[in-house]
């Protein structure tokens, strides 16, 4: 007895026995519409009328039955025997007098015995059965679209008695309910980027509708962003001879490096309930990779005044060592020209910028009224010696801070850097002059300031903005300097609609294995 193997999901192919029949062997499109149409009919036997009506719908019947019969003599001959179909009365049946297999069929059979036991494993098995859509170069057939849709919605059902939950996703997206399974597998894994990125992902097909997430939906993706975030280790790259601390925390979807302002430790960041609270916030839609400057934090601490290139290149070496190919950078403070710097030096690295409390010149000149005269530089520099880690000095950064953060960040700046290396940072930032930077700069860029920041005048950020091709300026309410103090739902949130806003990363290099596992670190500081 002949044994006929046909393929119907995700391909069509025809095999007797071992050998397949090849597509040449199909010289009339409607010998293998009919072969087909046979194969999926119960016992693979079908009433002429009803193969008639799916293939010459608008012919006469008698033309109908005439293109019949030689659809059925050119499918016995590309299957090489008169037994291939048999007419017999008014019915049709493919090849009565051998072992006829149906690859959809077989899977039918499986998927509804699973389903009918409620056996997760027998669902798994069953699923890996379908092996793509029915008859796909005969999607615009209507007599395939009822048995394709049914087959779909069959695999559908088996994927999810099989809590095979991302081959749910990749097929109905907008799926909330297979959504929120995988969301809740990843975070109860600790995966948590990887919990955060596929709630952006439902949000954004979701999105694509005009819908958006429901209450549970939400409700899940708050509790992730609020639940405990892992403290990351603490990791070192050497660049031109000195030991760059970073830290990488999970979070999803964006890479954003973080480019810290005049001192940072990134340890001491997950002792301060402020940042700690602002972490979670940033970390709900972007994965920080964030670093302590050369002289600062837990960083080797060179003497003399470190140049704004090679600290620029501390970020990049701090970047390819998370195994990030293109990153979205956020700069503040003194970070902002080292950003303003690496978008430009590196343009083919970075996506986007934004730049938060920050000026592109330190220094007074007569086009630009916001910096500090050269003779000022030495006697500012001495008194922030003299009044290093003093609580006066911790208010004027951030107002909005009760005593108990003067105290801590007071602590924070001692161990971030010496009183003679704040000194010298600062001598050095007030010699920054970057604004031949700013027509340089190619990458979408946001630039945040908060109206009251003694640091960081409003009009410093606006001149910039200005000067930055098609660049965002926003201006909030606050005069805290620091990111992580006062209101920062509406900061984050204006980082998080710049960044939604970007076109997706789809050529970007993929991350690190280490990344991708969440095993590499996360934050930085003023």
């Amino acid at each position: 007895m002949v044994r006929v193997s046909i393929r119907t999901l995700g391909a069509f192919e025809v095999r007797l026995g071992n050998r397949s029949v090849p597509a040449s062997a199909w010289t009339q499109r409607r010998a293998s519409d009919l072969v087909k149409i046979l194969a999926l009919a119960d016992g693979h036997r079908a009433h002429r009328d009803r193969v008639i009506d799916a293939l010459w719908p608008d012919l006469a019947p008698e033309a109908g039955a005439a293109n019949l019969h030689k659809a059925a003599h050119y499918a016995r001959k590309a299957l090489g025997s008169a037994d291939a179909v048999v007419l017999r009365e008014s019915h049709l049946a493919l090849w009565p007098t051998a072992s006829v297999e149906v690859d959809s069929g077989v899977f039918q059979a499986a998927a509804e015995a699973a389903l009918a036991a409620g056996d997760s494993d027998a669902c798994r098995e069953a699923a890996d059965l379908y092996r793509g859509q029915l008859l796909p170069d005969d999607r615009n057939e209507e007599w395939v679209q009822i048995p394709r849709d049914r087959l779909r919605t069959l695999y559908l059902r088996t994927l999810r008695g099989a809590r095979l939950w991302e081959r749910v996703v990749a097929e109905e997206p907008t799926d909330e309910a297979a959504q929120r399974a995988l969301i809740r597998t990843y975070a109860e894994t600790g995966n948590r980027y990887a919990a955060l990125t596929q709630f952006h992902s439902l949000r954004d097909a979701l999105a694509q509708d005009g819908l958006e997430p429901d209450s549970e939906s939400l409700a899940l993706f708050g509790e992730i962003v609020h639940s405990p975030i892992a403290i990351s280790p603490v990791r070192y790259v050497r660049n031109r001879g000195v030991s760059i601390a970073y830290q990488v925390v999970d979070g999803g979807p964006a890479d954003l490096l973080m480019i810290p302002g005049w001192v940072s430790h990134l340890a001491l960041d997950w002792e301060e309930p402020l940042w700690v609270a602002w972490c979670k916030r940033m970390t709900s839609f972007a994965r920080l990779i964030r670093f302590d400057k050369r002289g600062t934090g837990l960083s080797d601490r060179p003497p003399g005044v470190q140049p704004l290139e090679e600290r620029m290149e501390d970020a990049r070496a701090v970047a390819d060592a998370a195994g990030v190919g293109v990153v979205d950078i956020l700069g503040w403070s003194e970070g902002g020209p080292l950003a303003m710097l690496f978008a430009a030096a590196h343009p083919d690295r970075v996506r986007s910028l934004v730049l938060y409390g920050t000026q592109a010149c330190f220094v007074l000149t007569p086009d630009y009224p916001w910096g500090v005269a050269p003779e000022e530089r030495e006697p500012m520099s001495e008194e922030i010696r003299e009044a290093w880690g003093e609580l006066d000095f911790a208010r004027y950064l951030a107002p909005r801070g009760d005593e108990r953060f003067a105290v801590r960040y007071a602590a924070y700046q001692r161990a971030g850097a010496s009183p003679a290396m704040a000194a010298d940072l600062n001598r050095m930032n007030l010699s920054i002059d970057a604004r031949d930077l700013l027509d340089r700069i190619g990458v979408p860029t946001l630039v945040i300031t908060r109206r009251g920041d003694g640091v960081a005048p409003v009009a410093a950020a606006r001149y910039m903005a200005e000067r930055i091709r098609g660049a965002r300026f926003v201006e909030l309410d606050g005069d805290d300097h620091l990111l992580w103090v006062g209101d920062i739902d509406a900061l984050c949130g204006e980082i998080e609609r710049f960044l939604a806003s970007l076109p997706s990363r789809a050529t970007d290099e993929p991350r690190s294995p280490d990344a991708a596992r969440g095993k590499v670190p996360g934050r930085s500081s003023f």
